[in-house]
């Protein structure tokens, strides 16, 4: 009799015990976690004028994370991070053995270990709807703070709407300002609301968003937002199977206009003067790329060790020879190599540069599939948001170093967690749910 009392209230206590499952928009631990991924993004995008080092926004956005996390530890759901970033890590870490200076590999490994660690947790036990708004509403306190503080003439930020021709943001640095935003773009135009309110704020801040980009001046933003434009409408058109999604007609109007407004907008003879007029040189950075591929010779494979060359703001290396060579031959100083995969190529060798290209496509080959062959609402908008993030990172990566910059480890750790969850989701279905039409109840996106 005692057992079989035991044996109830055991059961009674896997009955009552909080289902692991993602937070979903809509609920209170949804709208916590909401807040937590726009204060990460925002964070992370190194926030100069707001908080003086990057290590205190980092460790901001940990502390931020893990209240949330122990508030909702009985749903917390544990994180799966995906290979493809583990083997990129692996790498950076056996770089070590060969680095410059070992001790600033290390610290630049653990740095990224750091953030992707905060990427996967979130990625993991969110719906993708609010990866979404977390992530646009991220960029949009990103670009109306720095408006704020030009209005306000705070200290330490640059006045560029009343000295200069173009805004810095609290990044001080418009080129950052502008893949930042572009991320929040990119995470926007991969949904658009059913309910017209939503709408209207949807418009509201792409708006915002496309002007804040302008007002930088930064010809990579501006290109970028008509190639993300671009690449939304591609996608919505392969959306167009699914009956049940949003109108998909009237989003490709909204981004038309949103596009051709920008162009009306834009000096393009601006843009040719600032792309060096022929655009052979690309203000700098192909004697700058020329310099980086003369240096790697050297060491083609191998390179001198993750994070031990270039002085990134956010984790600046001590002077080196190697990057003292890329300067001399360059003819000019700077922070990195202008360039995603030149940014890695001399610290981690093309053997690095593989496995980043890895994660790219690994993760870009699952939305893909699960796009044209899903029919589930829920996983395709999650695979829209994988392909657009990917896109924004390779058109902005072509000009600055978004792979290694935090927010864009961030993002693409994020993105990468998201098409695990897809690749998960695609082998657990059941068979009638792979048959080209077969109706099916929606599943929270991503999960």
């Amino acid at each position: 009799m005692a057992l079989a009392r035991l044996h109830a209230l055991r059961d009674g206590i896997r009955t009552h015990r909080p289902e692991r499952t993602a937070a979903l928009p809509g609920t209170l631990r949804g709208g916590l976690w909401f807040v937590v991924v726009a204060t990460d993004f925002f964070l992370l995008s190194n926030p100069l004028t707001v908080v003086t080092t990057f290590r205190e926004s980092l460790h901001l956005a940990t502390v931020v994370t893990l209240v949330m996390t122990v508030a909702t530890l009985p749903w917390l759901r544990l994180p799966r991070p995906p290979v493809t970033i583990l083997a990129l890590l692996a790498w950076g870490t056996v770089s070590m053995l060969w680095s410059i200076d070992p001790s600033i590999t290390g610290q630049l490994v653990l740095l990224y270990l750091w953030i992707g660690s905060l990427a996967v947790l979130v990625a993991a036990n969110v719906d993708v709807r609010i990866l979404v708004g977390g992530f646009a509403t991220g960029g949009l306190a990103v670009i109306l703070v720095s408006l704020y503080q030009v209005r306000e003439r705070l200290p330490v930020i640059d006045y560029p709407l009343s000295y200069s021709e173009y805004l810095t943001g609290i990044g001080l640095h418009r080129n950052i300002l502008s893949y930042t935003l572009a991320i929040a773009i990119a995470a926007l135009l991969c949904t658009f609301p059913r309910r017209w309110l939503h709408r209207v704020c949807w418009i509201v801040a792409l708006v915002i968003l496309v002007i804040g980009i302008y007002l930088t001046e930064s010809v990579t933003g501006k290109l970028g937002v008509v190639a993300l434009a671009a690449v939304a409408v591609g996608l919505l058109a392969v959306r167009a199977r699914d009956r049940r999604g949003p109108p998909w007609k009237t989003a490709i109007i909204v981004l038309a206009a949103t596009v051709a407004c920008y162009f009306a907008f834009s000096d393009f003879d601006a843009l040719a003067s600032s792309m060096d007029r022929d655009g052979t040189r690309l203000s700098g950075r192909i004697p700058l790329w020329q310099a980086v591929l003369h240096v790697a010779d050297d060491r083609p494979f191998t390179g001198w060790g993750w994070g031990a060359v270039w002085h990134h703001p956010w984790e600046p290396s001590p002077p080196n020879r190697v990057a003292d060579r890329i300067y001399a031959d360059a003819g000019e100083y700077v922070y990195h190599g202008h360039n995603s995969l030149f940014d890695l190529l001399p610290e981690v060798g093309l053997i690095g540069v593989l496995l980043a290209v890895a994660v790219f496509a690994a993760a870009g080959t699952v939305a893909w599939r699960a796009l044209r062959r899903d029919q589930d609402p829920g996983r395709r908008l999650a695979a829209r948001f994988v392909l657009l993030a990917l896109a924004a990172q390779v058109v902005y990566g072509f000009t600055e170093p978004v792979l290694e910059s935090p927010l864009g480890w961030f993002c693409l750790v994020v993105t990468a967690t998201v098409a695990t969850s897809l690749r998960r989701a695609g082998r657990h279905r059941a068979p009638a749910d792979r048959r080209p039409g077969a109706r099916r109840r929606s599943t929270p996106a991503g999960h």
